[in-house]
């Protein structure tokens, strides 16, 4: 089994360069990119990068980084608390998902 390696320092932007190697690596001409919650940023930054191979980008409930590292207050109290403890106490988080699974 292989395991991934551990990149320092990752950025979103740089995120792209692993879908880029996937996507040349099975010599796909174009592909399409699904993005859920915060994953929209990620699929909304590979067309940005290479927008020659996506052929469809689809963005579903997304995020965006929150201002000052805080989220907006309109968001529902349950989801501000889950961002809270995983920025603060992701142990916690951990433990907590963990539980639901039970």
């Amino acid at each position: 089994m292989a395991y991934p390696i551990q990149k320092k320092n990752r950025t979103i932007i740089s995120f792209t360069e692993d879908v880029l190697e996937l996507i040349d690596h099975f010599k796909l001409k174009k592909v399409s990119i699904l993005g859920i919650s915060g994953g929209g940023v990620y699929a909304a930054a590979c067309a940005f990068q290479f927008s020659e191979k996506i052929l469809k980008v689809g963005l579903i409930s997304t995020i965006n980084e929150f201002n000052n590292g805080r989220t907006p207050k309109n968001m529902s109290k349950p989801n501000r608390i889950s961002f809270y403890l995983a920025q603060k106490l992701p142990w916690l988080l951990r433990f907590m998902f963990a539980q639901q699974k039970k």
